[in-house]
């Protein structure tokens, strides 16, 4: 099969004929082509910017930044770390590479980081602008493309991605950085795929941008392996819209293969070393997972952090919906796939882009996250602009009428202000730790991570009294959780029970033997007890898990002869 030639592509938007019934004039709508990419990047940017005042959160930010020396620089020695290191479960080099430029630029200033993820995403989202544009006009096979409703339909699919509330997590959460920059990447890998699709008639030109597709799609898996089902994608999108059908797009696809192959087992052994958990309740979740995602994309409220319950109820009626809603709307597009391909294309991808996240390989307090729909979201957000783009064909060919098309166009536009607004306030839930914190506790009570989280924030503050109050529920919901017995222990050394605190401690240390700061917080509980010897032992065990933990190296050298006595914090 031939291709069409890349202007009729790419550069649709310079051959601009009459448009509109002819009542539009053509420079007119060539100045509305070439301004809708920067207004999709600037209205993301407007709708997002809260953030730049947002602070860090006690929620990984603290791990990923306070306390972490070693992404602090470009030097041999950090550089060593970031291409080596599995902390907090994954590996991404990438992302702390641009988390020590940040650094090298701002300090610990958290405006920096805000300020370089909202640019990334608004970047993201006038990349996928132009894949939607190309995206639309091989869909458009059957008649002629109108290069102004490509431009229109292609804003409003970047749009729906971008301004949508799903977003504010990855945006506003400094932590969440590997997601915006493997996202930015894997979009730009496909529209690499996609020039490279459209000059294949011309081979040198098409080699080019393969090479660059593939090298794109290395980096997005170097930044966070999100992306390791995009072979399957670039399948699905050979098919529709692209309609090839050559042996070649197999061969293509092996260099994707290759890459995927190599960043899963890297994702499995950072998850592994961290101790994640492999369980049948996990498959379980994870089938349910799909449908909750999409109900969370068509109904955007009451996101906050999904925390995993202590015990899954498999007779609740939502969890039942969510499993039989994942077949019944496979079968019912596999049905339609002849006169509706698009719908199937577009949920075989999402399903695809989410399954890496869907928690069969199980780290952390989540059960979801909002997060997790970064990548997924971007097909359902092409069923959007090929909606808008349906329409605009009827007005363009009289099957609307004008009332019909102004309360239609009302409506997309209404719908895209809503979103816009909600993302607005969600982005300023992220604004500090006791707001966040506080949001999450409205939305789930019994959330154990957002108790014990605040409870560190009021302590830090002072705020001893309402900190109690926190650490205590935390530690009555979720008894044998480390981080809480931990912190119920700095609470009681506070207060000089030391014999109790001893207990909690050494708890916590049962619960995660891997946690060099729980060694040494009981090292130092144990110096204020007289009991120097285990107390070196703590600090030694602290020490060998974390060599760079400056407080147990301080903490031993007076345990073992300085008259300063460390204390429990």
């Amino acid at each position: 099969m031939s291709w069409p030639r890349e202007s009729n592509c790419s550069d649709v938007h310079l051959r601009v004929p009459e448009l509109v019934r002819g009542n539009l004039p053509r420079l007119r709508a060539l100045r509305i082509c070439r301004l809708l990419p920067p207004v999709v990047g600037v209205l993301t940017f407007v709708t997002f910017s809260p953030v730049l005042w947002n602070d860090f959160i006690l929620f990984d930010d603290a791990q990923t930044f306070l306390t972490n020396p070693y992404y602090r620089g470009l030097g041999w020695t950090q550089l060593r770390w970031m291409w080596t290191t599995t902390h907090l479960a994954m590996y991404r080099p990438l992302t702390w590479i641009t988390y020590a430029i940040d650094y090298h630029f701002w300090g610990l200033n958290p405006l920096g980081y805000h300020l370089t993820g909202l640019l990334l995403h608004a970047t993201t989202a006038a990349v996928f602008y132009f894949v939607a544009r190309r995206l639309l006009f091989f869909a458009d096979q059957e008649r002629k493309a109108d290069p102004l409703g490509l431009c229109v339909s292609a804003a409003a699919a970047a749009l729906l991605f971008a301004i949508h509330p799903l977003r504010a997590e990855p945006v506003a959460w400094a932590s969440a950085r590997a997601d915006l920059l493997s996202g930015l990447l894997c979009v730009l890998c496909i529209l690499a795929y996609l020039e490279a699709a459209a000059a294949s008639d011309r081979a040198a030109l098409s080699r080019k941008w393969m090479t660059a597709s593939i090298g794109l799609y290395l980096l997005s898996l170097l930044s966070k392996p999100a992306a390791l089902g995009l072979p399957i994608v670039l399948v699905v999108l050979d098919i529709y819209p692209l309609n090839r059908s050559s042996r070649r797009i197999w061969w293509e696809k092996v260099p994707f293969v290759v890459c995927a192959l190599v960043a899963a087992p890297l994702a499995l052994l950072a998850k592994a070393e961290a101790g994640a958990a492999v369980g049948r309740s996990n498959l379980i979740v994870a089938f349910e997972g799909p449908a909750f995602y999409l109900w969370k994309l068509l109904v955007p409220s009451g996101l906050s952090q999904y925390e995993r319950p202590s015990s899954l109820d498999l007779t609740d009626w939502r969890f039942l919906i969510g499993c039989i809603a994942v077949p019944v709307i496979t079968l019912a597009l596999v049905g339609a796939r002849r006169r509706w391909p698009a719908g199937l294309a577009a949920w075989v991808c999402y399903l695809v882009l989410l399954a890496p996240t869907l928690g069969v390989v199980r780290y952390g307090p989540q059960i979801a996250a909002d997060r997790y729909t970064y990548l997924p979201s971007l097909s359902l957000a092409m069923l959007g602009g090929a909606t808008i783009y349906f329409f605009w064909h009827a007005w363009r060919n009289g099957r609307l009428n004008r009332s019909t098309t102004s309360l239609m166009s009302a409506l997309a536009v209404a719908a895209l202000f809503t979103l816009g607004i909600l993302s607005w306030r969600q982005a300023r839930v992220w604004h500090d730790t006791e707001t966040f914190m506080q949001h999450v506790l409205e939305t789930n009570p019994n959330s154990v991570v957002a108790h014990n989280n605040l409870g560190t924030a009021l302590a830090q503050k002072g705020q001893w009294g309402e900190a109690i109050v926190h650490f205590s529920k935390a530690l009555k919901i979720e008894p044998n959780d480390a981080e809480v017995n931990n912190n119920w222990g700095v609470i009681l050394a506070h207060g000089g029970e030391l014999d109790e605190a001893t207990h909690y401690f050494r708890r916590a240390v049962e619960l995660a033997p891997r946690h060099a700061g729980f060694h040494n917080n009981l090292g130092k509980v144990l110096v204020n007890q007289g009991k120097r010897n285990e107390a070196v032992e703590q600090f030694l065990t602290a020490l060998r898990l974390d060599p760079n933990l400056t407080d147990a190296q301080r903490n031993l050298d007076a345990a073992r002869g300085s008259h300063t006595e460390p204390s429990a914090r």
